[in-house]
């Protein structure tokens, strides 16, 4: 199991608290498997680092954290992913690019052209503004653009990166209806 893998033993001291998911890593070496033998592709998305972490583990109650220990069934539980675990569990199994945080991966994608057409096709003021400001907090590097991470999985006979994850890409944060000129 990927646990009992040396570079653990070089990380971590006895004493040290960390947060480790071994159904992340079967699931992960499962999705791995599929994607090469049937030429798939992946994404995973979600918050959380590319490296081990501990104390992230956390309740949330009525749109607020609460003590995850408290109150059992009556709250959602959740931790940050580890993407440096993800990408090891897949390791000759898969290729995996990334992370790349989300606001990046979405204007590779071309978020900011789909801004532009959905603003044309309405007159509406208060629809554009929702517009923009749901753009803003999938995008902005103080919401979910920096928060978000995205890990593409492709099968191990691929060649080359996708799209997104080969060059950044320029965006001004500022004017999401500016077009990217890179």
């Amino acid at each position: 199991m990927v646990l009992r893998d040396q570079r653990f033993d070089a990380l971590f001291d006895k004493g040290d608290r960390v947060e480790v998911s071994p159904e992340s890593a079967r699931i992960m070496i499962q999705l791995a498997d599929w994607i090469s033998a049937n030429n798939g592709m992946g994404l995973i998305i979600d918050y959380g680092a590319d490296w081990t972490q501990g104390d992230t583990f956390r309740g949330i109650k009525s749109h607020r954290f609460a003590n995850p220990l408290c109150s059992p069934g009556s709250m959602d539980l959740t931790a940050d992913v580890d993407f440096s675990y993800l990408r090891f569990a897949a390791k000759d199994r898969a290729k995996c690019y990334g992370p790349i945080e989300q606001g990046s991966f979405l204007h590779s994608m071309g978020i900011q052209a789909r801004l532009q057409q959905l603003l044309k096709s309405t007159a509406d003021d208060k629809v554009q503004k929702d517009l923009v400001e749901c753009y803003r907090r999938l995008t902005d590097v103080h919401s979910m653009g920096r928060v978000y991470k995205v890990l593409a999985v492709l099968p191990s006979s691929s060649t080359g990166a996708p799209v997104p994850f080969a060059q950044p890409t320029a965006v001004d944060p500022g004017n999401p209806t500016a077009t990217d000129s890179t």
